[in-house]
């Protein structure tokens, strides 16, 4: 995985919420200024915020394609996890709108395919198997998980996790400190 990063101007761009706030944390945690064109690593941002997994979601959304294929990813495991909640006659249609999504992370389904399997899954109330799919058809995986995500402190627990995996890999000791 490159080094995702975003600069303060990228964050304005988005309409980050609390800005200001932000920068000067991120002022007083390296200790300098930082120009508004700088690229600093996602995960100093993430270290420097509430780490809510509403805001890494939406942080997700401001990097354009490497956020989409991590919340699509994310969104996979969450859909996957939530499969147990599924009725059995309903579980073969979600399971398709994941493995859909998926597909398109491998790069073996384009976007427009995945749209069948997202409505059909949408169908049948599998909320989470269609956030898995519709994501990779719309490239708006922050808004659409976070829409659908279930609000249980052990599956935001999880996807924290997984966003945090995803995005940095298996083990990850950066500091907001470690900036190049």
């Amino acid at each position: 995985m490159g080094s995702l990063a975003l600069s303060i101007a990228d964050l304005g761009e988005h309409d980050a919420c609390d800005l200001d706030d932000r920068i000067a944390d991120l002022g007083r945690t390296l200790g300098r200024a930082v120009p508004e064109d700088e690229r600093v690593p996602l995960r100093v941002w993430w270290d420097l915020t509430s780490t809510s997994v509403d805001n890494l979601w939406w942080s997700l959304r401001c990097l354009g394609e490497p956020g989409t294929r991590i919340g699509v990813e994310a969104t996979c495991l969450a859909a996957r996890r939530a499969l147990s909640c599924v009725s059995e006659s309903r579980r073969f249609v979600a399971l398709t709108a994941i493995e859909a999504a998926e597909g398109w992370l491998r790069g073996e389904v384009t976007s427009a395919e995945c749209r069948r399997p997202a409505a059909d899954a949408f169908t049948v109330v599998a909320y989470a198997a269609h956030a898995a799919a519709y994501t990779a058809y719309t490239a708006n995986a922050a808004y659409v998980a976070h829409a659908i995500a279930d609000g249980r402190v052990a599956e935001r627990a999880a996807q924290r996790a997984d966003l945090y995996r995803l995005a940095f890999g298996p083990t990850t000791d950066t500091t907001p400190g470690d900036l190049p």
